[in-house]
Parts: structure tokens; C-alpha cells; sequence
């Protein structure tokens, strides 16, 4: 779909707190282009057909270091600690933070995490000392960094999230072909699997069964729908999940993480931009090629407010650090070498400890006096646990002339990162309700730069009404397209409550691949005499949803 000219909101902040709108126009954003794309098996990766926001730059121009920046659109974009994590799952899909039901916490932190990611191109897990370790099993790096991940990360980052609700969890894994979650409420345990995207209804159509439950009785597996409203039919591959659920946990040891507070703090003259594109960095295991995983890759940006080395400055080394919230991908030194004297050796290394140095760069070698330097190749990005911080070391080996004879001005350094869009502050159709806060005391001088596009090449069907239920047969008026457009498909919810929060049951949850104004609910979902509350929206061929 193509776009209207980028747009663009400037902010000034001198406050602590800050709240402003930005109002998006046209017809189309990233939720209402939403598409489906198959990967691995039956799994889908989803993503929007048009992405309306383009970057968000914070940048810190005032003297003193900002500590602890945030910021979020519309209640999200801040998932740097397990807190603002667990909030936002409650503000989101309960609708409030406090007076939650433990079954109510459990499904809106299950959603939050069945929502942000899709199975496939798993990053790496190793054994170390008898224990599996990635840093995927910290659930704030997972959230922040990845849109992918495997099965075994998401039920750790559901039962670490549970836990810090409040709530008594355990994970099981069976002989290594599958990971999942369990929660305890009501006096009873419940199995909610967000990397396949299910959950199991013991025979009353209502509770969500226990692991122990569909050992005793695995059609309740075999009669359920897995990964997710988008996913193909398939009765046969249903039923074989079954044979996953033994009698034994085998329990396979894995490093329990910390999940310590990201913190994003902007020094004089360092910016953080988020985007909504990549460059083709992120870190991975190298499997399931060519298929490449949804990511965005975003930057931090610190340029030195003064020249790095220069003639009032006697040291002979110059250690800069580089701290992430998110995973490390790649990056660049740029800056520019001025000598007075005659020979001499100036150098750039990086470490990621601050025991072991690596040289990326010295001034024998490349005589150039502008200094490019990427920092790609040290950066490793496959089959090793991922970075989120370095160091870069600038300094004089070799003197023939004195180290105030070197100057090195216009130092920059820009540290790619891999970011997961869910935690990002993505702006949608109409007014946007932005918040920004850091931990600073003292003054600030903060700029925020919105970019975005705006689409009306596509008008979204209306939502389809005046819907009936007879027999499992729910059927309503065809939606209408303002641009004349075909109504291809069909998004069908039925839920227990007139709210709509509530998944009731994972073969209720569907889209029907028709655009009939009619869906034929599985048989054996629907109980006599219960009143139940649906909702549909509607596709037009150009891929568009109604609300």
C-alpha cells in the first residue's frame, strides 16, 4: 500500500513528566492492515500490510545525563521492567490495574504474551554447567528485543510474569519436544500455552484444563484448535499434540533469570530512535533460512557534545561504554583524527568485559584521518548469547611526538539494536496519547521527534451488524466498503462475557478465510442454554479490516 508524505510532531520537554497528543490522520494504520503470513508448520507470523510510523527520536541536548527515560503511546511502549510489563497487560486486556481476579491476571499476562510473538527462527539455547541458558529466559529481554521465540522462552517469560502477579505457577517440559506454562487459581492449576497459541477446556466448555487433565483425557487436546486465529484447519495434526503429554515432567533445568530493570538513560549528546523498519540485523541461531524474522532495528546515537582527545588533554587512553535496553546487532565509530606531530599510533578496540580487547581500528593502518570504523563484525549475532552493552577504547600506543599533538574531533558511535515493535510507542489512527518520565534529578532538555505517514488509498469495511445465532450458525449483514471493494474474510470472536475481554475458547476465536456473512461454529463448543456475545469484523480484498 503506498503512503501519503511522512508527518512529523516535535516536543520540548524540561519536565520530569510530559503528556501531549499526536493525532494521526487517513483511513489505515498497523492494526487495521493487519495480515498473515505461514512459517513454520502451522504457525503464523503476523504483520501490517501498511506500517504508518516511520521513527521516534529522544534525544538528550541538554547538559546532564537523563536517567531512566520512558515512553509510551496510548498506555504501551514501556516494557523495561516486570512492573510496567504486568500493568500494561492488565490496563490492556482487563481494562484496569487494580480489583483483578487471579484468573484475570493469568489470561491478560498470557495474552500480552501470546500476542508479541510467533514461533519460529528460535534464537539460541545452550547447556552450561547442566543448565540451559539464553537470554530469552529473561522475560524483559524477550519482550523488548524479540518478536520470535521458541517455546520453552515464552512458557519461562508467562511464569515469570504470573510471579511477579502474585500468582503460583510451574513449567513443564516434555522430554524436550514442548515447553509450557501452568498457573494456579480457583484452587486448581491451568495450562495456557502462548507459544502454540492455546489453551485446553476441560468438558464443561468453561475451565481451562490442567496439564494432568488432558493426560487423563487427551481429546481434550485432540478437539481443540491450535496456533492462533489465523492458522489453517487441520483435525489430524490437532490430534497429535496429544501424544506430547506424558505422565512425567522431565523437568530439563534452565538458569532462572534475574528479569532486572532495562534502564535507558541518555548522557549530553546521546539519542535513542525507534523504528519500525530494518536493516537486515538481528540475532539469531541461523535456522529456518531464508525465512527471516520479524524485527525492527532501532539506534542509539551518542555524539560527543566535544572533541574526544585535544590539545588541553595529557591521558593516552579513553574508555566510552555503550549501554542497551535492547539486544545489540551491529554498529558504527565515526570521528576525525587531527596530528600535529609526526607518526605515532592511535587505536579504537571494543570489549565486552573490559578484560578481552579486540582492535577494530589504528591510524598505521589506515591513514585516512576520517575514521569509519563498523563494528559489525565484533558484534557476534549467531549461536552466542546476545549484547547488551561494550566498550570502546581509544588509545595512544606509540609516541613520536606528544599526546597532546593528537586531536580527535566529531566522535560518534551508533549501536544498531533489535526491537520487538510491541514495545515500542506506536502511534494509530486518530489522537494518541503520549507520556513521557525519567528518573532525573535536577534539569532536563529533551526533544521527542515523531515521523509517520498517513494513508486513504484503502477506506476499511463497515463492521458487519445486526448478527444471529441459531444451531452454532452465526450469520449477520454484510459489511459495506466505501470504495466498492470485495469483502474477502471474516474475523469471529464469541466470548462468555458481554465485554468481549475474555478468549472463551480457542475454536471460537477464528478467522474463516470466507467473506460468507455467516461462520459455522465447531460442533461441541456451545453449551444449551448459555448466552454467549460475539463479534465479527470484516476484510475487503485490498486488506483491510473493519473495527
Amino acid at each position: 500500500m503506498s503512503a501519503e508524505v511522512a508527518k512529523e510532531h516535535v516536543e520540548t520537554v524540561s519536565a520530569a513528566s510530559h503528556a501531549y497528543v499526536v493525532e494521526v490522520g487517513g483511513k489505515l494504520d498497523g492494526q487495521n492492515t493487519i495480515a498473515s503470513q505461514p512459517v513454520a508448520g502451522r504457525n503464523t507470523m503476523e504483520r501490517p500490510l501498511f506500517e504508518p510510523n516511520v521513527e521516534v527520536r529522544i534525544e538528550n541536548l541538554g547538559d546532564t545525563t537523563v536517567e531512566n527515560v520512558r515512553l509510551t503511546a496510548n498506555g504501551r511502549g514501556n516494557r523495561r521492567s516486570l512492573d510496567a510489563i504486568v500493568s500494561e497487560a492488565f490496563r490492556r486486556y482487563a481494562g484496569k490495574e487494580t480489583g483483578l481476579a487471579d484468573r484475570e491476571k493469568a489470561l491478560a499476562i498470557w495474552r500480552l504474551v501470546r500476542d508479541a510473538f510467533y514461533h519460529f527462527n528460535a534464537p539460541e539455547l545452550w547447556f552450561e554447567d547442566g543448565t540451559v541458558k539464553s537470554d530469552l529466559y529473561d522475560a524483559i529481554h524477550l519482550l523488548n528485543s524479540y518478536e520470535n521465540s521458541g517455546c520453552s522462552c515464552t512458557a519461562i517469560a508467562v511464569a515469570r510474569l504470573w510471579e511477579h502477579a502474585g500468582l503460583k505457577t510451574r513449567v513443564w517440559n516434555f522430554a524436550t519436544v514442548h515447553w509450557i506454562s501452568e498457573v494456579w487459581y480457583d484452587g486448581a492449576w491451568h495450562m495456557l500455552d502462548a507459544d502454540m497459541r492455546v489453551f485446553y477446556l476441560q468438558r464443561d466448555n468453561k475451565t481451562i484444563a490442567s496439564v494432568e487433565d488432558c493426560i487423563r483425557d487427551r481429546d481434550l487436546i485432540r478437539r481443540t484448535h491450535h496456533y492462533g486465529p489465523f492458522a489453517k484447519t487441520d483435525p489430524k495434526d490437532d490430534a497429535a499434540h496429544g501424544s506430547w503429554y506424558q505422565d512425567k515432567n522431565t523437568g530439563t533445568p534452565y538458569e532462572v533469570a534475574s528479569c532486572e530493570p532495562n534502564i535507558l538513560s541518555l548522557r549530553p549528546g546521546e539519542a535513542v530512535v525507534y523504528r519500525w523498519d530494518n536493516i537486515g540485523k538481528f540475532h539469531d541461531n541461523g535456522r529456518h533460512v531464508p525465512t527471516r524474522p520479524k524485527f525492527a532495528n532501532g539506534k542509539i546515537i551518542y555524539r560527543l557534545p566535544r572533541p574526544l582527545m585535544h590539545e588541553k588533554h595529557t591521558w593516552d587512553s579513553h574508555i566510552i561504554p555503550v549501554t542497551s535496553p535492547w539486544c545489540i546487532v551491529g554498529g558504527r565509530f565515526t570521528g576525525k583524527l587531527v596530528s600535529a606531530g609526526k607518526g605515532g599510533l592511535l587505536r579504537v578496540d571494543i570489549s565486552f568485559d573490559r578484560k578481552d580487547w579486540r582492535c577494530l581500528w589504528d591510524s598505521q593502518q589506515d591513514k585516512d584521518p576520517n575514521i569509519a570504523v563498523s563494528l559489525d563484525d565484533a558484534i557476534a549475532t549467531k549461536r552466542t548469547n546476545a549484547k547488551y552493552q561494550y566498550w570502546l577504547k581509544v588509545q595512544i600506543l606509540k609516541l613520536v611526538s606528544k599526546p597532546e599533538d593528537y586531536r580527535l574531533d566529531d566522535v560518534c558511535i551508533e549501536t544498531d539494536v533489535e526491537m520487538n515493535v510491541h514495545a515500542s510507542p506506536s502511534l494509530t489512527l486518530g489522537k494518541n496519547q503520549i507520556a513521557y518520565a525519567d528518573d532525573t534529578q535536577g534539569p532536563r532538555r529533551v526533544r521527542i521527534t515523531h515521523v509517520w505517514r498517513e494513508s486513504s488509498e484503502n477506506t476499511p469495511p463497515s463492521t458487519p451488524t445486526d448478527g444471529r445465532h441459531a444451531d452454532g450458525v452465526l450469520s449477520w449483514r454484510g459489511a459495506t466498503d466505501a470504495d466498492g471493494d470485495e469483502i474477502v474474510d471474516h474475523w469471529v470472536e464469541v466470548r462468555g462475557d458481554a465485554d468481549l475481554r475474555w478468549p472463551l475458547a480457542c475454536d471460537l476465536e477464528r478467522v474463516t478465510g470466507s467473506g460468507d456473512p455467516r461462520w459455522q461454529a465447531p460442533p461441541g463448543w456451545l453449551n444449551p442454554g448459555e448466552t454467549y456475545f460475539w463479534h465479527v469484523r470484516a476484510k475487503d480484498k485490498r486488506g483491510a479490516w473493519s473495527d
